[in-house]
């Protein structure tokens, strides 16, 4: 009985970790510490917000299955204005693009 109960609590804290679709997330993190030749990765930010949503719009193209920007506390000098068209808001409503702060 202990086991099935360790494996049902196992199996449900992996869903929760892996979302609602069924799939992890991408996360793509910007820092004004960071560098827009990096990956976009927690431990290698991106610098810009301009180069986060190209980051996010590739991640998109390849179905990626939902898209977080974590947006870390700072100043960000924008030099245009930044657009966003329907090809920021992700592929579904099952895996969304969402921008957050920090």
């Amino acid at each position: 009985m202990k086991f099935r109960y360790f494996a049902f609590a196992t199996m449900m804290a992996w869903g929760a970790l892996k979302g609602a679709s069924g799939f992890a997330q991408a996360v793509v993190y910007v820092s004004p510490a960071g560098d827009d030749s990096g990956d976009g990765s927690q431990a290698h930010p991106l610098r810009t917000i301009y180069q986060s949503q190209r980051r996010t719009r590739e991640l998109v193209a390849q179905d990626a299955k939902g898209v977080r920007i974590e947006i870390a506390a700072g100043d960000y000098v924008l030099d245009e204005p930044l657009v966003f068209t329907p090809e920021d808001s992700g592929n579904t409503a099952d895996a969304p693009v969402v921008y957050a702060a920090t």
